[in-house]
């Protein structure tokens, strides 16, 4: 093994005081050449491996035609299904400020939503799904459970609406 001294740069050695030859400048780097290549910043939580993956496949399909056009194929689905998320997650997104309020077996419970997460009871939760956790005690999608969620009616609501607005015609 070789032993590393402190980068210059961020004042880091090896990782978690082991002598494994890294150090945390090591994915700067990394995000560095997936800019370069790809022209984009890399996933917010990518790991050091799936970047390292995605570059080196990367840059066999430039020196190869088929994976080539394979390879433009694929990021091109791959930004779309990005822009549908960011859509759907920015319409998702509630002020900072908002109270949402809760009715579950009797019980009222309001939640402020606060820039860096939510807060009931006066404690701070990071999700809504934890918050409904904490209610319910089972596991619940917490924008649902909060109501911020359209429901698809099921088939037999609208099979009845539509019996109904048939007879009433």
């Amino acid at each position: 093994m070789t032993i590393m001294a402190a980068c210059a740069k961020c004042r880091s050695g090896p990782k978690n005081g082991k002598q494994t030859g890294q150090h945390l400048c090591e994915r700067e780097q990394v995000v560095r050449d997936w800019i370069a290549l790809f022209r984009t910043a890399p996933p917010r939580n990518a790991s050091l491996t799936f970047m390292r993956r995605a570059l080196s496949f990367e840059r066999q399909c430039k020196g190869t035609p088929a994976l080539k056009r394979l390879s433009k194929a694929v990021q091109t689905e791959l930004k779309g299904s990005l822009r549908a998320h960011r859509r759907k997650s920015a319409s998702t997104r509630i002020a900072p400020g908002t109270h949402l309020i809760r009715e579950w077996n009797g019980r009222t419970y309001q939640v402020e939503v606060k820039e860096d997460g939510f807060a009931m009871d006066g404690r701070s939760y990071r999700s809504l799904s934890a918050i409904a956790k904490t209610i319910t005690g089972t596991t619940w999608s917490g924008p649902s459970f909060f109501g911020l969620r359209k429901r698809m009616p099921s088939p037999s609501r609208s099979t009845r609406t539509a019996q109904l607005a048939r007879d009433e015609a």
